[in-house]
């Protein structure tokens, strides 16, 4: 009798086994955690997947670059408070400027920083940088843009230094895309 039950427990566990899989699966789509990755790899349109894992297996880490003008979080414009003198003043206000990739097309887009520890930071969302080329911080809105075609270089009228921070892509690291992408304001060259 005990080894008529144990061989049915035996014959049975392969079907319970995959019963649980199966439960674990559909209970993990119905947690509402839908992440969206960009494909990765060549030919990412339906076997990005797949060329990702084979790059994986060879060693490779592929990671997609993330665009600033379309990061679903917006970006978190970042000016450490040593990246200029004049941020280090506890009065400094300083100002985003947009530098369009046509400088005809608009009047500058202008946002306000604000201070946090030893930098100041400005969010802003990816609706608002279309056509944005560069961002600039400088401590007036009064900026005259150098040079605009691939690296914007601005100077400002005191002659005090202006930050830069491009909009290229970067590394999203371990962002979601709720969470804002962080760019770095550098000086000017």
């Amino acid at each position: 009798m005990r080894k008529n039950v144990l061989l049915t427990l035996w014959l049975v566990l392969p079907f319970v086994v995959v019963a649980v899989i199966f439960a674990w699966v559909f209970t993990s789509f119905r947690s509402g955690r839908d992440e969206k990755y960009a494909p990765i790899g060549a030919g990412a349109g339906d076997a990005g997947g797949a060329n990702a894992i084979g790059q994986w297996l060879e060693g490779e880490h592929p990671r997609p670059l993330a665009d600033p003008h379309t990061w679903p979080g917006g970006i978190e414009l970042l000016a450490p408070v040593d990246a200029a003198p004049w941020l280090a003043d506890p009065d400094a206000d300083p100002r985003v400027i947009a530098v369009h990739e046509d400088p005809g097309e608009k009047t500058p887009r202008t946002w306000v920083m604000h201070r946090r520890e030893n930098e100041f930071i400005a969010r802003i969302r990816s609706d608002e940088l279309v056509g944005v080329e560069a961002l600039l911080v400088s401590p007036t809105n009064e900026v005259r843009v150098v040079s605009a075609g691939g690296r914007a270089t601005a100077t400002e009228p005191a002659g005090r230094p202006v930050l830069v921070a491009p909009l290229d892509p970067v590394d999203p690291g371990e962002l979601l895309h709720a969470d804002a992408l962080p760019i770095h304001a550098e000086p000017s060259r």
